[in-house]
């Protein structure tokens, strides 16, 4: 074993609170949701958990071949679950298939430059229409009092345009893809 490694497992072991419940291992093959791994004796744990509660949803990580992991026991059973990871080569998709956060309550990602080009367009438009509304006079109909009823007097309008939309009043930049 490197000793560069054997450091790092005696400085795990000194700070993991149960030694006995986690080891550190390497990818020997990455799946779908479970992952193969070896110990540094070459004991190879098959169909290793990424997400210790099965068939839930959640982001699964691809790990990539050879890189180093913690793996802890699930309770007292013998499932075991990778804790950690040294490497993440990319970010997988749930059991449905679909990358859901906070139980997908808010509906899907936005697009945020496409969002606000699309409602700065719309602001356009209105401020043409109020532009338009503004530049002509208006008639309504007299109010009792000061004109005979019926009479069409001429009115000014008031309409102010619209603000623009600024995608930063509306991001939430802690979260990109």
């Amino acid at each position: 074993m490197d000793g560069r490694i054997e450091q790092i497992e005696a400085g795990l072991k000194r700070h993991l609170k149960n030694v006995e419940t986690s080891f550190i291992a390497s990818v020997a093959e990455d799946k779908k949701t479970t992952v193969d791994v070896k110990d540094f004796n070459g004991t190879l744990y098959p169909d290793v958990r990424k997400i210790a509660t099965e068939n839930t949803k959640g982001f699964v990580p691809k790990l990539p071949k050879n890189s180093f992991v913690i793996v802890s026991r699930i309770s007292n059973s013998n499932d075991l679950v990778i804790s950690m990871m040294s490497e993440i080569e990319d970010i997988a998709l749930d059991v449905d298939g679909d990358i859901v956060i906070n139980g997908g309550k808010n509906d899907g990602l936005v697009i945020i430059q496409k969002l606000t080009d699309k409602l700065n367009d719309l602001k356009n438009s209105l401020n043409d229409l109020i532009t338009n509304y503004n530049s002509h006079i208006h008639v309504t109909t007299a109010t009792v009092g000061v004109g005979p009823a019926g009479v069409l007097s001429p009115t000014t309008s008031t309409a102010s345009p619209a603000l623009p939309f600024n995608k930063s009043d509306y991001e939430n930049e802690k979260i990109k893809h």
